[in-house]
């Protein structure tokens, strides 16, 4: 392949990833790409939709997730984002535009289970501009692949994973806080103890809101929870698709 039609290549795949973004319906966050189970979206008054392959979600509406159900979201930046079974994640805010860099703004909290999340355009064009919440840190960004599990007392999602002996509870079960690892790039966990950077390769713990986040040394399993990125339910990756193919339906 000439240089030439290798840059034409890049032009057009840039003309076409434009064109996909300016389709996305003004106030819309994202499309649900893929689900398996019961997947719902709820607004702020307590209406409750069922979600499928195609639908719509919007900010401020929380998105759950059944027992044994999962959910691959792709966002109008191009970020990825899979929820596992049993999970409840708000999308509080969303504001971004392709050709308004300056106005990205983008907040969501993770009030139960585990996610991974893969960032978009906004994520990294403006890192500042993207916050994760959760009952116990908030989570800023540099540009990432990273993925959260929240696990509550007596929590049977948290049981299989793979911890450290010094972090589990005096009975041998997992104690209960948020769980992290990061894949690429980095992020910063902040609470009201303080706040701790982790690079790729890191993974981490945060007790509670008061306690600072620390890192837990090998990877405790969240890289193989997800649907959609490692094979849950023995799937394949739906995101291999051509990165060119314009995702709004």
């Amino acid at each position: 392949m000439t240089a030439a039609s290798s840059a034409a290549r890049a032009v057009l795949a840039l003309v076409l990833w434009a064109a996909c973004q300016l389709a996305w319906a003004v106030g819309e966050a994202g499309t649900v790409e893929r689900l398996l189970g019961t997947v719902s979206a709820q607004a702020g008054n307590g209406s409750l939709r069922i979600l499928s392959q195609g639908s719509r979600f919007f900010p401020g509406e929380i998105i759950l997730t059944e027992t044994d159900s999962a959910a691959n979201l792709r966002f109008a930046d191009g970020a990825k984002l899979a929820l596992r079974a049993n999970s409840r994640l708000v999308v509080e805010r969303y504001d971004y535009s392709f050709l308004k860099p300056e106005e990205d703004n983008i907040a969501m909290r993770l009030l139960k289970g585990g996610m991974r999340t893969v960032t978009g355009l906004a994520g990294k064009r403006s890192p500042a501009s993207y916050k994760n919440q959760t009952l116990v840190a908030t989570v800023g960004i540099r540009g990432t692949d990273y993925a959260l599990l929240m696990c509550a007392e007596a929590d049977g999602a948290c049981t299989q994973l793979q911890l450290p002996a010094r972090f589990k509870s005096n009975d041998g079960t997992t104690p209960p806080g948020l769980y992290l690892s990061v894949f690429e790039g980095a992020i910063n966990a902040a609470n009201n103890a303080g706040n701790k950077d982790f690079a790729s390769g890191k993974h981490g713990y945060v007790r509670d809101i008061d306690t600072l986040p620390v890192e837990i040394g090998d990877e405790p399993g969240l890289s193989t929870e997800f649907l959609g990125f490692h094979g849950i339910f023995n799937l394949s990756n739906p995101w291999d698709a051509n990165p060119e193919a314009c995702l709004v339906k």
